[in-house]
């Protein structure tokens, strides 16, 4: 997708339509793709990739982007940085991994 102020918005939509866990469940996997689709706008400046995937009893949602820097979860009064404790916070587990060309960030969660 491209990125722009928009590309948060229609990753939520996609979201929606292919996630096939609880409506709670989907909010949250919502909520997550927004945040994690928002970090690769502001912080990467290129294309943003979605893919969400159905694992059993999970969902795993990964965001990948043109940017090599990590994420980092620094301190929660940092203003900047509220975004990662979310994805730690309402995920059963997350985490980054750097590629030719950039990085992947993911998310998984319990269908519920």
């Amino acid at each position: 997708m491209a990125c722009n102020p928009l590309a948060a918005r229609a990753a939520r939509r996609f979201a929606r339509r292919v996630a096939t866990a609880s409506v709670s469940t989907v909010n949250v996997i919502e909520l997550l793709v927004s945040e994690l689709v928002t970090n690769a706008v502001v912080h990467a400046g290129g294309p943003v990739g979605l893919t969400i995937r159905h694992l059993g009893s999970r969902t795993r949602v990964e965001v990948s982007d043109t940017s090599v820097r990590l994420p980092e979860v620094c301190p929660a009064t940092v203003e900047h940085c509220r975004g990662m404790h979310i994805v730690a916070a309402l995920s059963a587990r997350w985490g980054a991994e750097g590629h030719d060309g950039g990085k992947t960030v993911w998310f998984e969660v319990e269908d519920r």
